[in-house]
């Protein structure tokens, strides 16, 4: 048993019946209970330890979705900084979030449009702001560059332009990059 060409690692023995049985009962699990099988009592027990154990998040709808939840998230970022991924791109001695902005930045040289990377900060609720990536001082012109466009992006965007109707604003998508001659 175990050969070449069983399926099962070599040295280890059981019967073709006992190795699917184990392999159904490991199915989906995972941690350090994978593979065990419980009988009815234990799994009772277990369930009634877990009742009456609320989680850290209980009571709130979990997930980015969740409009409580961002606004938790919010307000203990409110004021600060925006995040920096751990990788950076850097054109001009300026670090930016993505290459589809160094990109933006680089068609806005080649065609001699200054420029200024994330300068203002506008409030849109009180546990929302927004940054957008550029601004074009000579066109009085906000851009942001966006690679997805997901829909939390969308929901912050369509509240920009709700509180500050008056502002120009584009929103750069791949068509609109490929169009300014951008290498994405």
């Amino acid at each position: 048993m175990g050969g070449k060409g069983s399926g099962r690692k070599k040295g280890f023995i059981c019967s073709k019946e006992t190795c699917a049985k184990m392999s159904a009962a490991m199915k989906g699990k995972s941690g350090p209970n994978k593979g065990k099988i419980f009988s009815e009592e234990s799994r009772a027990k277990m369930r009634a330890a877990k009742l009456g154990k609320p989680g850290p998040w209980a009571g709130i709808e979990r997930g980015p979705q969740s409009a409580e939840w961002r606004r938790n998230i919010g307000l203990g970022n409110k004021g600060k900084p925006a995040y920096y991924p751990r990788q950076r791109f850097y054109y001009s001695g300026v670090p930016f979030r993505s290459s589809w902005e160094v990109a933006a930045a680089k068609s806005f040289d080649a065609r001699g449009i200054f420029w200024e990377y994330e300068t203002k900060q506008f409030e849109i609720n009180e546990t929302i702001t927004y940054r957008p990536d550029f601004y074009l001082p000579e066109l009085d012109c906000y851009w942001e560059v966006k690679g997805y466009f997901g829909p939390q992006s969308k929901e912050t965007i369509g509240l920009f332009r709700e509180k500050y109707p008056e502002i120009s604003f584009i929103v750069a998508t791949e068509p609109v990059l490929k169009l300014m001659g951008a290498k994405i």
